[in-house]
């Protein structure tokens, strides 16, 4: 009596896992198209509100994702694709790499499905500083295009392959490659050759032709008046800021920084991208505000160790601010800032990033590090003057002075300061 108990169980059994499959199918091709959709919104004006959507979906999204990966790697393979810049802006860089080489390598997907995702891969890549894998990635999607004679995806292709010639320093291949995707794009009349001005103005700073890179970047925003994309404007901006930076055109750094910053303020804790935080501390780095440069280089670091990295072009002026701030403020304090960095919400450092310059923030003058020093060695003011051939309220002042630069209230902390930095081993500023 018990076999016909056994034999039911054993059928509702299979017809529950079956229906189980069936809703696991449906639940993954709903969340593949979702992300499909709002891959295409991160692209738009509206981006923070389709970005706001995958974050709040992200569970949902990430388990589609597992299922898939089991079940069918061709949806997977559309899906982790759609996911790529999600991970880029999300602080999931590592994670969106390795789904998307596992499927690439388990052979999933069609070629142009294949390509898309190779493309992403390479962006993925070289957002981890990997310019061989991502020149690698990027070649084999351009490969792809040009077999199926996608004229548009071969243009995004060029301009893919520009952007890791350019992080590898090898400028003038980095300018043909962009030249020839800004071409191509122009013939098909294509909304996202702005896209490619912006890999070109990259290209330029690479050759440090900054008044080009200037050109090129805001060929970018006019060309971005028909795509209207947040995330084009804010990256042409950026290519605007650090053209500026490198001349030492604060305000216009500062000007452009601040549109920016109003997209990043609306998105909030939504973005992870080092390139703005970069960007903000080269700023403050040359309004004299060190502090402020290494909290934001801090927080900066940060994000580019979960995998989202400044373009190489860019870091030999990245290290040089660092290297000047440390040389304000000595090693072991500049490290403590930059901890603080860490911590702060992206409320802080937007703030930090637009705050004004203060006459405590510029860095001493040749008589400043004169008085320093011998108030280092613990020398009274009427020793000092004799030493520089001052008069006492030439020097008095001069101390007054060095007590709001590092924001110390007294001699014996101003002496403190000038030792540390003796310890630390830097000369002064």
């Amino acid at each position: 009596m018990l076999e016909p108990v056994r034999e039911y169980g054993l059928a509702a059994l299979a017809r529950r896992a079956d229906q189980q499959q069936r809703t696991r199918a449906g639940h993954a091709e709903h969340y593949a198209g979702l992300a499909q959709r709002c891959d295409v919104g991160l692209r738009r004006e509206d981006r923070s509100r389709h970005l706001l959507t995958m974050c709040r979906e992200e569970d949902n999204l990430l388990a589609a994702l597992a299922w898939a990966r089991e079940h069918d790697r061709d949806l997977a393979l559309r899906l982790a694709t759609a996911l790529a810049y999600f991970c880029e802006l999300h602080g999931l860089v590592n994670d969106g790499r390795a789904w998307l080489s596992g499927l690439l390598d388990s052979g999933a997907g069609d070629e142009r499905t294949r390509g898309e995702a190779s493309a992403r891969l390479g962006r993925l890549a070289w957002r981890q500083g990997d310019n061989d894998g991502a020149r690698r990635y990027f070649g084999d999607g351009l490969s792809l295009a040009r077999s199926l004679g996608d004229r548009l995806r071969i243009a995004t292709g060029l301009r893919n392959l520009a952007l890791v010639e350019c992080s590898a320093g090898n400028g003038e291949r980095a300018l043909e490659l962009s030249e020839r995707s800004v071409k191509l794009h122009a013939e098909l009349d294509d909304v996202g050759r702005g896209w490619a001005w912006t890999v070109l103005a990259l290209a330029k700073a690479t050759t440090a032709q900054w008044a080009d890179c200037d050109r090129a970047s805001r060929e970018a925003l006019a060309a971005n008046r028909v795509q209207r994309s947040t995330a084009l404007e804010a990256t042409a901006r950026i290519g605007i800021a650090f053209a500026a930076a490198n001349t030492g055109d604060t305000a216009t750094h500062r000007a452009h920084l601040r549109v920016l910053l109003a997209d990043i303020g609306e998105a909030g804790e939504l973005v992870d991208d080092s390139d703005w935080l970069w960007s903000a501390s080269g700023l403050a780095c040359n309004e004299g505000r060190f502090r402020a440069s290494l909290r934001l280089a801090g927080a900066a670091r940060a994000v580019s160790e979960r995998g989202c990295t400044m373009p190489l072009t860019t870091m030999p002026f990245t290290e040089s601010c660092l290297e000047r701030a440390r040389q304000q403020l000595g090693r072991r304090s500049a490290d403590r800032l930059m901890r603080q960095g860490t911590a702060m919400t992206t409320e802080q450092l937007i703030a930090e990033a637009l705050q004004q310059p203060t006459a405590g923030d510029r860095p001493l003058s040749p008589r400043e590090r004169e008085v320093a020093e011998l108030v280092g060695d613990g020398k009274t003011n009427e020793q000092i003057a004799a030493a520089l051939v001052l008069s006492r309220r030439t020097v008095e002042s001069h101390v007054e002075s060095l007590k709001t630069k590092p924001a110390l209230g007294g001699r014996n902390e101003l002496m403190a300061w000038v030792l540390a930095r003796r310890f630390d081993c830097v000369p002064p500023r």
